[in-house]
């Protein structure tokens, strides 16, 4: 997932990319979604991960462990590990990071 931003001047900027990955797991499904939030007034991103409902509309418990990782194009969008977090039968929805390195450009 990446934010795009165009100026005034019609210049367009992408910001960096995020991915979150399986690392190790005994069920290796995880039923949610990456959701970022740009705050461009405070220079950072905040990274959720938010739970898919049932047709209950429960969040699906999750196990395992995993990695969230990030590519920028000052970095030739090579994926490079930020985080990690672990998962024993709990809901998957919670705040995972906030990345204070945007940069101008990147």
């Amino acid at each position: 997932m990446t934010f795009e931003i165009k100026t005034s001047n019609g210049l367009v900027l992408e910001t960096r990319k995020y991915r979150i990955m399986q690392q190790e797991s005994v069920n290796p499904e995880l039923k949610a979604h990456l959701k970022a939030t740009n705050c461009f007034e405070e220079g950072y991103i905040d990274l959720n991960l938010i739970g898919d409902l049932d047709y209950e509309g429960r969040e699906t418990l999750a196990i395992g462990s995993f990695i969230v990782s990030r590519a920028a194009s000052n970095e030739n969008y090579v994926w490079n590990r930020i985080m990690s977090f672990s998962l024993q039968s709990q809901s998957p929805t919670r705040f995972l990071w906030r990345d204070y390195t945007i940069e101008q450009g990147v």
